[in-house]
């Protein structure tokens, strides 16, 4: 639950209470976002050049080919400008500014294209182990 900053006191010649609004998002979240943005540009910039992963686990570990490893990188690239502009988009409504509308679009459409690429990224990696399957 989310306490609202409710005030209340004399309105408009009687006395009422006015509910507020929900309180401010941390600003400590846009720094972090920064962060995570950067970071990703790294590995993602370092993939592309090298066509190597500085760290593979998970589902990566499978990833075996240059080729496959710079559209990882790329997709990386993608991610990172998705978490700047949703960085950039908490830090304006920590301002108490609207973001233009557009930005949701532009991040959607960023999401959608990285996922795309990692999936391309699978498909275009012939693991000898993963052949016919």
């Amino acid at each position: 639950m989310t306490h609202l900053a409710i005030h209340c006191g004399p309105v408009g010649g009687g006395f009422g209470c006015d509910m507020g609004d929900l309180p401010d998002p941390p600003a400590a979240l846009t720094w972090i976002l920064y962060g995570i943005a950067l970071a990703a540009l790294v590995f993602g910039l370092y993939a592309l050049v090298t066509g190597r992963l500085l760290v593979k686990f998970g589902k990566l570990k499978e990833i075996s080919t240059s080729r496959a490893t710079r559209v990882v990188g790329l997709s990386l690239l993608l991610d990172s400008l998705a978490s700047f502009e949703i960085g950039r988009a908490w830090g304006l409504l920590g301002n108490h500014v609207e973001p233009a509308h557009w930005s949701e679009l532009f991040v959607f459409a960023l999401f959608i294209a990285a996922a795309l690429l990692q999936w391309l990224a699978f498909r275009v990696d012939r693991h000898p182990s993963r052949v016919g399957t």
